[in-house]
């Protein structure tokens, strides 16, 4: 099995990332640190071992929210740390999770406001916060589950 801490350097083939002099994330760094390198991962990929659990529910595929998931990622340091690179996340959600929708109301502008829930964790509970779902999904991503501290771990 690969390693999922480390992928293809970036001048392999099927590497690719932002431009050079950008990142994944659209909002400057407050503490800049280390410049690490982006690696698109694709968590839906076999070789991350998930604990989800498949559910009948309709699944959506959002690219906004894996952006916002990367972001989620990237802006915690130790897990870009102990990474060594900031993650650009394309495809799916690890394997057995899905992304559903709840419309919760309208906008000002008329536009619908959707609730967003990640299903598929063991213990049957949704993640409702990015930040904790982006917390389980570096345990995934290391083939760490029995030291998750995610919430609902």
């Amino acid at each position: 099995m690969a390693n999922p801490n480390q992928g293809p350097p970036p001048s392999a083939p099927g590497a690719s990332g932002p431009p050079p002099g950008t990142n994944a994330n659209t909002e400057p760094d407050p503490n800049p640190g280390p410049t690490f390198p982006v690696r698109d991962i694709d968590l839906s990929d076999p070789m991350f071992t998930s604990d989800g659990v498949m559910q009948q529910h309709q699944a959506v595929v959002d690219v906004e929210f894996l952006g916002r998931l990367s972001g989620c990622v990237n802006h915690q340091p130790h897990f870009v740390t102990t990474l060594g690179y900031n993650v650009n996340f394309i495809g799916g959600l690890p394997q057995g999770y899905v992304l559903e929708t709840l419309v919760c109301g309208r906008r000002t502008d008329g536009s619908v406001a959707l609730d967003y829930f990640v299903r598929g964790h063991p213990s049957g509970r949704s993640f409702r916060s990015m930040i904790q779902f982006a917390r389980h999904v570096y345990h995934i991503m290391r083939n760490d589950l029995p030291n998750c501290n995610c919430d609902l771990c």
